[in-house]
């Protein structure tokens, strides 16, 4: 997603670029067809929607925006939720208590604020830094206890560094959002081109996890 008030256009439309690219990967490479690309292919999709749509409303008031943002984020943790218990599969329940865990607290920090078009930085926080241990917790499995050689040829691989490198710019800018807000406008415009250009380069990562995936396939069929 973009952003939920003024944004830096340029790294909005590679960000949004970028999604696109990662969803026209995902029908070249029918990776609708296969267990955690299928989950991915869905999550871009959804992706690319909320953000077309944030781009048709940037244009209105600032509380579109957020209405857009919120609802995105719903979304979000259900898909990644998906992804990462398809990804760790012997934790799937532990996973998937979590995802609960973090739909509990957008649902709540979103009753406090009193509307449903208010921001929620305490809940993205807390979800980009679950991710970024869920990733930890991928990799370590990847290379430790599957001893995974070939890692560049694992779409799982790919779709763990695509969620760890937006999380931890994610957990940056939601983490130091109050601080950074009382800067010039420079800065707060740095801030979100960052936060845009990693999730450019998280689904990147999706595009490539979509690649190896039918390369893989491709494989085993001449083989």
């Amino acid at each position: 997603m973009g952003l939920f008030f003024d944004y830096p256009a340029f790294s909005f439309y590679v960000m949004l670029s970028a999604v696109a690219l990662s969803v026209l990967m995902g029908l070249i490479f029918s990776a609708w067809k296969k267990d955690i690309t299928r989950l991915v292919f869905i999550f871009v999709s959804i992706d690319l929607g909320f953000s077309l749509l944030e781009d048709a409303f940037s244009s209105l008031t600032e509380t579109s925006i957020i209405w857009v943002h919120n609802t995105y984020f719903i979304a979000e943790i259900i898909c990644v939720t998906l992804i990462f218990a398809q990804i760790i599969q012997r934790y799937r329940t532990y996973i998937l208590g979590v995802g609960s865990a973090a739909l509990f607290l957008l649902f709540l920090e979103l009753f406090l604020n009193g509307s449903w078009l208010s921001p929620t930085p305490l809940a993205g926080l807390i979800f980009s830094l679950i991710m970024i241990l869920l990733s930890v917790w991928g990799f370590y499995l990847l290379f430790v206890e599957e001893e995974d050689a070939d890692m560049l040829t694992n779409p799982s691989f790919w779709v763990l560094c695509g969620i760890l490198l937006y999380s931890t710019a994610a957990s940056f800018s939601l983490g130091l959002q109050d601080r950074i807000l009382t800067f010039e406008l420079s800065a707060i415009r740095g801030m979100w081109h960052m936060h845009n250009l990693f999730n450019a380069m998280r689904f990147f990562c999706f595009a490539m996890a979509f690649f190896v995936r039918w390369k893989s396939q491709r494989s085993m069929q001449w083989s």
